[in-house]
């Protein structure tokens, strides 16, 4: 061994030396070994910068894209399968999302690119269609609507198209399911799918007519409407009044009560002067004051009749009558309310004035054609009017007429209050007087009903001739009436009946508000449109005893809408009130103790009705200079016809104005864009105005500041 290690000794030294290619430097690496192995490119890792909660707000397209652009590769869409429970804004919406086998997560947690995201999403349910077609045309818009909601239909409306060039010969109300009329119950159709309920407003009998001017108006029918004189059995005139002819030959109307007692009358014809003798009567109803007369003579001028179902509150009217005998007179004012309900009857409530003599006298329309008999008017108001209307004479009997003697054999009675309304004090006693005269019928009575007793207490007095007193008293603070009954004894026959309208007051206690009283109003005037509804916010409290304490409202015109309150929430109560004519009127609200009757304190609200009234998008705009911004204006009427929209600038330097398109048929939506010019201030002033006569009904103020 030891000879051989100098030789191994010597192999490893040349071993060494071979491995080396000069001092310190290492031998090439061979070609094939210069390029690295490959190696495994890892997936990337995607945060999420939403939670699986905030998906949910996103409709499954606006998620299924968000995900695209984040850089999942591996998206699913999945129905979700429990339809029972699908409302309508969660249609398409995202009910939930899996990402690999998360189902919950939040923003900031990591999934690879490549994980399985299934989104899950509502679907559409669908619902059968509650009727066909056809039977929703023999239906009222509102009972259609309500079938649809009823059977889970959530995108039902209603709307009116007028088409007042045609007559009536195609469907009152049209339903459209997507726009389709022709649906049966057979179909199936999405939850949401559109249901549009259209009421068409056709021109009827008016839609090939021409409005007439007044000069018009009195031209044409003014000949047609005489004076009537009445004459008792000795020849004696004791009332007088009007009429107005429906046939050339002598078919004429008036008020029964024009005729009641009448042993003989003549009329007198305006255009010529002539007085012709009343042959009879054909037909009368007392109950609802109108008479057919036949009048000897022929070649007279005569009146078409025209339906007033087709005449709305604001509509133009003309009254032609002979008021205080001052023959054919012509006043001209609007329908304040087509169907007012008095005394069981109904009116139609106009302001063209009438007087005692006018009662018989013809309510034309715009077009010249009698839609009522002028009968009555409210003595304590202002233009507050009645007539009959036309329709109540569709049955008239015209086969045979009685001559007036022969009316004799008719009970018949009338009725009249000596006041037809009352303000008491409390546990104060007033009295009315009753005058009741009969004709043709022995044994007649007198009775009273009061809407509440507990209001009221009343006592008969004794018989003094046709007069009977009516005393009242008042037992605790508000409104009632008392309809007096005009009858024959032991029977219910009502001969003739009157209304009479009492106010108990709270007592006052000098001026101003009483010691320990919070009282005040959130408003104290305001305008609300005929359709609509308004309120005003009480706040009452009475430090020594709120418990016993109420509030009551006081409508110094009835005629101009009513009110009532709601429930007491602590202190504080509403009152709604509830328009019924266009007109203006204040409501006196007392706040009084229930027990003495004491008023504590009260507050008076101005209000005025208007037939129309319009809502803006913004209450203010902020706008910069070349901005332009619209504001959507809605005007609110039954009668969008009669009315228009115009606007004023108040600084004009400042911005500018121009209306756009009606949104809808019925014209009752149209923006205003307002554009900025320059910094500064500026008010646009957007009116309501009646068409026909420019008078401003209301009005909304819009400040603009341009920066």
């Amino acid at each position: 061994m030891k000879k051989l290690l100098p030789v191994l000794m010597t192999l490893l030294l040349l071993a060494l030396l071979c491995a080396c290619d000069g001092i310190g430097k290492p031998a090439p690496t061979p070609e094939a070994t210069a390029t690295p192995a490959p190696t495994a490119t890892p997936t990337p890792t995607i945060t999420m910068v939403l939670s699986s909660e905030e998906f949910q707000s996103y409709s499954c397209m606006e998620a299924e894209k968000k995900l695209q652009i984040m850089g999942f590769t591996a998206i699913r869409l999945s129905e979700y399968p429990d339809l029972s429970s699908v409302e309508a804004d969660k249609v398409d919406k995202i009910q939930s999302i899996t990402i690999g086998d998360k189902e919950h997560f939040s923003a900031g947690d990591s999934f690879p690119a490549d994980a399985e995201v299934v989104l899950r999403y509502h679907v559409v349910r669908k619902l059968a269609l509650p009727a066909a077609a056809e039977e929703l045309k023999l239906k009222e818009a509102t009972e259609a609507a309500r079938l649809f909601e009823e059977a889970g239909f959530t995108n039902v409306s209603t709307e009116v198209v007028e088409d007042l060039d045609k007559a009536d010969d195609g469907p009152l109300v049209e339903t459209l399911v997507d726009g389709r009329s022709d649906f049966s119950t057979s179909e199936t159709v999405p939850f949401d799918s559109e249901i549009r309920i259209v009421t068409h407003v056709y021109g009827g009998p008016y839609a090939h007519l021409t409005e007439l001017t007044p000069e018009q108006i009195y031209a044409r029918c003014a000949p047609a409407v005489f004076y009537v004189e009445i004459y008792d059995e000795w020849g004696w005139c004791i009332k007088t009044g009007s009429g107005f002819f429906l046939t050339e030959d002598g078919l004429a109307i008036t008020n029964y009560h024009v005729i009641s007692g009448a042993d003989s009358a003549s009329i007198t014809v305006s255009d010529t002067g002539e007085v012709y003798p009343v042959a009879g009567v054909y037909d009368y109803s007392a109950a609802e004051d109108w008479a057919v007369l036949q009048i000897d003579g022929s070649g007279f001028q005569t009146l078409e009749i025209g339906d007033p179902g087709y005449d709305v509150g604001g509509a133009t009217v003309y009254a032609i009558g002979s008021p205080l005998g001052l023959q054919n007179t012509i006043s001209a004012g609007i329908i304040s309310n087509p169907a007012r309900v008095h005394g069981g009857m109904t009116y139609i409530q106009m302001s063209a004035a009438i007087s005692p003599g006018s009662s018989g006298g013809a309510l034309l329309n715009k077009y010249g054609q009698v839609i009522g008999i002028t009968s009555a008017t409210y003595s304590d108001g202002q233009n507050l009017n009645l007539a009959i209307p036309m329709t109540y004479l569709e049955e008239m009997d015209t086969s045979a007429y009685t001559p007036f003697m022969s009316m004799e054999d008719s009970p018949s009675g009338i009725l009249t209050l000596s006041a037809d309304s009352l303000t008491l004090g409390l546990n104060e006693t007033r009295s009315v007087t009753v005058n009741a005269v009969e004709k043709n019928v022995s044994g007649v009575s007198v009775r009273y009903s009061a809407a509440s007793d507990e209001i009221v207490d009343c006592a008969w007095g004794s018989w003094y001739g046709d007069n009977i007193d009516l005393s009242v008293t008042g037992l605790s603070v508000g409104s009632t009436e008392i309809t007096v009954y005009f009858i024959i004894t032991g029977t219910d026959v009502v001969l003739d009946s009157k209304t009479l309208y009492v106010t108990v007051e709270a007592e006052t206690s000098g001026s101003g508000q009483v010691e320990g009283v919070d009282f005040g109003m959130s408003t104290y005037e305001l305008s609300v449109g005929l359709f609509s509804q308004a309120s005003v916010d009480v706040h009452a409290f009475y430090l020594p005893d709120n418990s016993n304490t109420s509030v009551i409202p006081y409508v110094e015109d009835p005629s101009v809408l009513s009110c009532e309150f709601g429930e007491w929430d602590g202190d504080d109560i509403t009152l709604y009130i509830n328009p019924l004519s266009a007109g203006s009127t204040k409501i006196t609200v007392v706040y009084y103790t229930t027990s003495s009757g004491r008023m504590l304190a009260q507050g008076e609200i101005s209000v005025t009705v208007v037939y129309g009234t319009l809502q803006v998008s913004e209450d203010e705009l902020g706008l910069e200079p070349g901005e332009s911004r619209d504001i959507l204006v809605t005007l609110s009427s039954d009668s969008p016809h009669l009315l228009t929209l115009e606007y004023e600038i108040y600084g004009t330097e400042v911005v500018s104005a121009a209306w756009g398109d009606w949104l809808d048929a019925s014209c009752t939506s149209c923006p205003l864009t307002i554009t900025a010019l320059e910094p500064g201030e500026a008010d646009v002033e957007i009116r309501l105005l009646d068409k026909e006569y420019g008078i401003c009904l209301y009005s909304v103020s819009v400040p603009v500041s341009v920066g």
